[in-house]
């Protein structure tokens, strides 16, 4: 009898152990996608930067330019 209720408890540890790794499993899933996902976004965001800043460095090389046409510098003669 004791053997018995104690092969009981061993199953059902085991049972218990195999449905806490069936939870982590998915678990781990549900947060790879998430980090996928955090990893796309970031991406997208570092290359709007990277647009943003070309279109910044165009556009004060344009205005300067256009300054300088409308106000030539100092020729100094």
């Amino acid at each position: 009898m004791a053997c018995e209720s104690h092969m009981e408890g061993l199953q059902n540890f085991a049972k218990q152990l195999q449905e806490q790794k069936a939870t982590i499993t998915a678990q781990i899933q549900s947060l790879d996608a998430q980090l996928a996902q955090a990893k796309n976004s970031y991406m997208k965001v570092e290359g709007a930067q990277e647009i943003i800043a070309i279109q910044i460095q165009k556009e004060e090389e344009e205005s300067k330019a256009a300054v300088e046409a409308v106000v030539p510098e100092a020729s100094g003669d």
